[in-house]
């Protein structure tokens, strides 16, 4: 039991300074974010570059570019980084102090904080493999809310910037589909488009960052954007971005399988190390002090 023990406190001990290491490397990567803005400046600028060069790919030489503005995404960015590495960083002194001491008040509340991650890791799982739509049907709708502020191709807002950005990446239409634009008061339909030399302006029912790679330049026409002529083969006009997003990332089953198992298990291993030390029957695990 003892040398049992004795390997379970090793294992705690060197998982949990890793736990702080890469704690400490959050709260640095959130500091940045904040407040470190000529290295953020570098990091935008490449992002516009790579942004712009995808519109063109998709709608030709068309001129128009994206200045980004993230200000706001990076506040929320750095809040989240800052308090992810101060939670994980807690938890990780906690294990790490409790089994490197043996003091039993803090293995108990280590034990306890592994146990309510574990049941809420065990939720996500369950909704993750058996009903998907229950957390995708909400992403849908939320992301539903910010098409309400899109404003096409010329938008400059966050959210028309962020949809362009997506729909034109992942070779999608909405968040469920091209319908969702319907119900989107500031989207203006009937743009004036130019690109290598055509001018158009048409009554259009999607936007045209839906239309696939090169159609418009090499048709020039904007049909791929219109209900009546639009098909499979101009336009992702019925490829929903939230189904699309997540079969990319969730697609490979087996992967995911294993991967919640590992999880699961790392989980479950931790728990049985702490409660190993835990109960040892040593006069020296007491409480602190």
């Amino acid at each position: 039991m003892g040398l049992l023990s004795g390997i379970g406190r090793l294992v705690i001990i060197v998982l949990n300074i890793i736990f702080v290491i890469l704690s400490l490397g959050l709260l640095v990567s959130g500091l940045m974010a904040r407040f470190a803005t000529d290295t953020t400046d570098i990091f935008i600028a490449a992002a516009e570059d790579t942004i712009n060069e995808q519109l063109d790919n998709t709608m030709g030489n068309s001129g128009q570019k994206v200045n980004l503005d993230l200000t706001d995404i990076l506040i929320g960015v750095a809040i989240g980084l800052i308090v992810s590495g101060i939670v994980l960083g807690t938890i990780a002194m906690l294990g790490c102090c409790g089994a490197c001491y043996r003091w039993k008040t803090i293995l108990l509340i280590y034990a306890v904080i592994l146990v309510i991650i574990l049941i809420g890791e065990a939720v996500v799982v369950g909704l993750f493999l058996g009903s998907p739509d229950t957390i995708k049907d909400p992403m849908k709708a939320s992301l539903k809310e910010g098409i309400a502020k899109y404003e096409g191709m010329d938008g400059r807002n966050l959210e028309s910037i962020a949809w362009n950005i997506i729909m034109t990446q992942f070779k999608c239409c909405g968040a469920k589909n091209y319908k969702d634009f319907k119900d989107a008061p500031n989207w203006d339909s009937s743009p004036v488009f130019t690109a290598s030399g055509y001018s158009s302006t048409a009554n259009i029912d999607m936007p045209l960052v839906c239309c696939k790679m090169g159609w418009i330049t090499q048709h020039k026409s904007v049909d791929c954007a219109r209900e009546a002529s639009v098909n499979d083969a101009n336009n992702y006009k019925n490829v929903g971005c939230v189904d699309t997003i997540w079969d990319m990332i969730f697609g490979n089953k087996p992967i995911m399988y294993g991967a919640f198992a590992g999880a699961l298990g790392f989980e479950l291993l931790l728990i049985a190390l702490t409660l190993l030390i835990f109960f040892e029957n040593d006069d020296k695990i007491g409480a602190m002090g």
